[in-house]
């Protein structure tokens, strides 16, 4: 049978870290492995995560980066580059076929996982699915917390993250790839806080990747006038893409990453005329609490079903 590996990157999480162990033990069905990667604490993060999984059995490897005086959240890629179990071919030998990444603040219902898997073993079509986060309205493509990633994309990626995060180029990589992306948008989890993603820390990071990726200044200006007129925070936009554009320092070789943050491209997707593959197969499973503890068979067929006609 195919396993799962958990990972997780953080920086000081001592606060989120035992909630979260307790959370994945209650799972219906739980990772066979927990990757950790520390990715510069000087909290004991490690610590606690560590005594946290040993006391339920859980096992784990962890990868502890050097000491740091604040996370950046633009250079989270080039942590994963220092994980050699990511980028050779242990993970095919030892049986993983998905990888699921879990922020140190998620909380999933106690199916997540076991649903997840089952939904991405009936539709091999999907390299890369996530539900959603309560209270936020989601992207286009899934999201980083709770993402399941297949094998096939995680090959693609052996030696080649970007600064920003392994997570969105799981995404563009599975869609170079010809695979889809699943959203069950009802399949919710819970942050212990906000996450940015809609906030003007997002815009502002947004602005900062588009500087890196080759965007000129007119193309930002255009950009922002866009956002102004969809009132999405334009000011933060373009302030994050100044302070890159007088500060350079990321580095990225992948053509799928030009492609899909292309000025055009991106524009096209704004104005609602992009091509469908840029989005994911996003729907509603008839998930409610009932299934959020435990999954019946017919339940089951039911999504498959739902699944399935979304895909037409």
């Amino acid at each position: 049978m195919s396993k799962v590996l958990a990972v997780s990157e953080y920086y000081n999480e001592a606060d989120n870290i035992p909630g979260l162990v307790k959370n994945l033990h209650e799972q219906t069905m739980k990772p066979d492995l927990y990757l950790l990667i520390d990715d510069g604490s000087t909290d004991n993060s490690t610590e606690i995560f560590q005594k946290n999984l040993d006391r339920i059995g859980f096992e784990s490897i962890l990868y502890t980066m050097p000491p740091k005086v604040k996370p950046d959240a633009n250079l989270k890629g080039r942590v994963f580059t220092n994980v050699d179990i990511l980028n050779n071919d242990w993970l095919d030998k030892n049986d993983y076929e998905y990888l699921l990444k879990i922020d140190a603040d998620t909380r999933f219902p106690k199916t997540y996982i076991e649903l997840s898997k089952k939904m991405m073993d009936r539709f091999p079509v999907f390299g890369t699915m996530a539900g959603r986060i309560h209270g936020e309205p989601g992207s286009p493509t899934p999201m980083g917390t709770g993402k399941m990633v297949r094998s096939n994309v995680l090959k693609k990626t052996r030696g080649r993250y970007w600064d920003l995060d392994p997570d969105s180029l799981w995404n563009l990589i599975a869609l170079e790839m010809g695979c889809r992306m699943l959203i069950p948008k009802d399949l919710l989890v819970s942050v212990t806080r906000p996450t940015h993603m809609y906030a003007s820390r997002g815009y502002y990071d947004f602005g900062r990747r588009m500087c890196y990726i080759g965007w000129t200044p007119q193309n930002a200006v255009f950009y922002a006038m866009v956002l102004l007129a969809k009132l999405d925070q334009p000011q933060h936009f373009l302030k994050g893409y100044i302070h890159a554009y007088m500060d350079k320092d990321w580095r990225y070789k992948d053509s799928e990453v030009d492609d899909y943050f292309s000025f055009s491209r991106m524009l096209r997707r704004n104005l609602g005329i992009s091509n469908q593959r840029d989005f994911a197969t996003i729907l509603d499973i008839g998930m409610n609490t009932q299934y959020e503890t435990e999954i019946t068979q017919d339940f089951l067929q039911e999504v498959f079903t739902k699944i399935q006609a979304a895909m037409k």
